[in-house]
């Protein structure tokens, strides 16, 4: 019994002379089981714990892989580090406790994510390491931002963003500090690409695309030569361009080809056009000075006030003309004068109804009446019209009581009472210097009904 009892006593006293060299040696030191980040600092006083973490991690050597092939190798030391631990450790070394020093023998003590911030690695090294074993962002893919685009077919749509394979250099750095930190030795470098600085939800692209959705989501009908063409979204869209202030802005140059594009369809002025004559049927009119055209600045001007305004609108073009309906396919209308040359007849319509009819005498040979649509420009009572006649190489003044001018060639419609017959084949003996000689009986009548604009038109 008294050698049992010697024996706990003794090996009492063995633990205790244990426990009291292991306190006294761990006064100073990291106790057992000890790892900051990767690196084991057990047994090891402060300075020299400090001391193995910098070499240890200075000669770690990390492989950088790219699609599964090693294509750098990068070691800590050549990235001229600066270390700034020194307060962490102390702070972990003074917060263990010797006196359960021996706990650590079996419970391992350590420090996770403690690199993080406190290793600065020169991020022009980092580049110049990596550029001489051949990752050179110049040859390397960029990012592309998710952005705004355009199709003539599709209107405006969101291009999403794609990753390149340009290295963000920050972003490994920070990632190779992690990797020491938990002592792996490869890092993927696809995880430290560039990213893009807008996704497909980014509130910029996401805006200006609504702002685009917005400025092109109205009804917009324009009435021209008779038809009623609707804007479309996708035409409004095409206009669209955006300002340095990224600030929605209608492009004018391709307005203004739109409006012209427009006119050089509809336009009747300076072209010939298909009328429906008293005794020929339909027959084809060669271009005169009757016509309108659309007034382009003033109706793009109008327009992009109306894109800007953005509500729906029904909108005609600002059109200037000579005579007759402007901005209609029909612009001769129904109230008009017309002169068929070959039957030497003038007809007076008035919205449709034929008012009256006459023999004429038109231009004779070597003077012919010129054809054409034309207008009334001028109208004038009891006065004289002078001249020079080519067929009697003399000048001439005769006093006519009504005179309705309808071209810039000084052609007209007057009375002629030294004509003693009208019609018939009388305009090829007895004929004018290219006016048409009318009945005075009937002059009143149509210097009554016509005005300045009405159609005259000559065939």
């Amino acid at each position: 019994m008294k050698k049992i009892i010697k024996a706990i006593l003794g090996s009492i006293f063995v633990v205790l002379a244990l426990y009291v060299v292991g306190l006294a040696y761990y006064s100073d030191k990291f106790v057992a089981n000890t790892h900051f980040g990767s690196v084991d600092i057990s047994h090891l006083s402060l300075e020299d714990a400090q001391k193995k973490i910098e070499e240890d991690l200075s000669n770690r050597k990390i492989s950088l892989t790219e699609k599964g092939d090693v294509v750098a190798t990068l070691q800590l030391s050549d990235l001229q580090p600066k270390f700034s631990f020194e307060s962490n450790l102390n702070q972990y070394f003074n917060h263990q406790d010797p006196l359960f020093w021996f706990s650590n023998l079996v419970e391992a003590n350590e420090y996770q994510n403690v690199l993080s911030n406190q290793i600065q690695i020169d991020r022009q090294e980092l580049v110049n390491t990596l550029e001489e074993q051949g990752i050179v962002n110049a040859d390397r893919t960029q990012s592309e931002n998710a952005h705004i685009a355009y199709k003539e077919n599709e209107g405006f749509y969101i291009n999403s963003s794609t990753v390149g394979e340009q290295v963000d250099f920050d972003h490994l750095a920070e990632d190779l500090v992690n990797h020491l930190d938990t002592g792996d030795i490869q890092l993927e470098i696809e995880d430290s690409y560039l990213q893009p600085e807008m996704e497909d939800d980014s509130k910029r692209v996401v805006d200006m695309f609504s702002k685009i959705k917005t400025a092109s989501s109205f009804e917009y009908i324009l009435e021209v030569g008779g038809d009623e063409l609707i804007i479309t979204p996708s035409q409004i869209e095409a206009w669209i361009y955006f300002d340095a202030n990224n600030q929605i802005v209608f492009d004018r140059e391709s307005i203004t080809e739109f409006v012209y594009d427009l006119n050089e369809k509809y336009s009747t002025y300076n072209k010939e056009r298909q009328f429906e004559s008293t005794l020929q049927g339909t027959i084809t009119i060669p271009a005169g000075i009757l016509g309108w055209a659309i007034d382009i600045e003033p109706t793009v001007d109008l327009m992009i006030e109306d894109l800007i305004a953005g509500v729906d609108v029904r909108r005609e073009p600002v059109v200037y003309n000579t005579g007759g309906v402007p901005n209609s396919a029909n612009d001769i209308g129904t109230s008009y004068v017309e002169i068929d040359l070959a039957n030497q007849m003038l007809y007076l319509y008035n919205e449709g109804e034929l008012i009256l009819s006459t023999n004429i005498v038109s231009g004779q040979t070597g003077t012919e009446t010129v054809p054409g649509a034309n207008a009334v420009i001028e109208m004038l009572r009891d006065t004289k019209l002078t001249g020079y006649s080519p067929r009697t190489e003399d000048d001439y003044e005769v006093p006519v009581s009504y005179w309705i001018r309808f071209d810039y060639i000084d052609q007209g419609i007057h009375d002629a009472t030294w004509q003693w017959a009208f019609g018939g084949d009388v305009y090829t003996y007895s004929g004018s210097l290219g006016c048409i000689n009318t009945p005075l009986e009937y002059m009143g009548t149509i210097y009554e009904y016509v005005n300045y604009g009405t159609p005259v038109i000559v065939y």
